[in-house]
């Protein structure tokens, strides 16, 4: 997903015809870095970046003219604009479901209509922590899905090294004498020990983790 965004995002600045972005769902437990994985597509794209969540355009004062005033900032985009939609639930519901004249069933409407064709000028990408059957017409304006699960042993490991590197390990922010003890403590066989230990833990806990361990010490 991310070399074809920057494939798109250079043909289209390059001025490209027939070339629009593909919109995404990202969905996993929380923690386990949707966020993080949409910042890391827009830095790669070059795509400008706007970050919100679904219920903020369901709040007084919002709605309708929020989302025009969103897509009219896309549409003046030189460069495009990612449109991270955090926690999106509140916009993928079953429409059948819910009463036409309400506002919340207006506003899904207006949001679907911007939606309706492929654009030059923003890509959407949602995450929501549940695997969701939503509503027919978001599913056809949604053309990639990415599950982003719990971390498993051989990932954790990973994880763990990568953050020991860089909370406990780094001489920037540790005096030598931290960093030597750190190394003896927090050895490979520690990883792996604690990578066996922490099963059903999220990339954010595994970080947490090598942070409290730090505190401690």
């Amino acid at each position: 997903v991310i070399k074809q965004t920057i494939y798109m995002n250079k043909n289209i600045v390059s001025n490209k015809k027939n070339v629009t972005y593909r919109n995404l769902l990202l969905w996993g437990p929380p923690g386990t870095g949707k966020t993080m994985f949409a910042r890391q597509l827009q830095r790669k794209s070059n795509l400008e970046w706007v970050e919100i969540t679904g219920s903020s355009l369901f709040t007084k004062g919002a709605g309708i003219s929020a989302i025009d005033e969103l897509f009219e900032w896309a549409n003046k985009s030189k460069k495009g604009l990612l449109i991270f939609i955090d926690e999106a639930d509140s916009l993928l519901p079953d429409r059948t479901k819910i009463d036409p004249n309400s506002d919340n069933y207006k506003i899904i409407n207006h949001f679907l209509n911007y939606l309706g064709t492929k654009s030059s000028k923003f890509m959407i990408v949602m995450s929501t922590n549940h695997k969701i059957v939503f509503d027919a017409a978001m599913r056809r304006r949604i053309h990639d899905s990415i599950q982003l699960p719990l971390p498993g042993l051989t990932e954790r490991v990973r994880l763990l090294e990568l953050y020991a590197q860089k909370v406990l390990f780094d001489e920037r922010q540790n005096n030598e004498e931290f960093v030597i003890a750190a190394h003896k403590e927090v050895n490979n066989a520690m990883i792996q020990s604690i990578a066996g230990q922490t099963d059903g833990f999220s990339n954010d806990e595994v970080a947490t983790l090598i942070e409290t361990i730090k505190s401690l010490a």
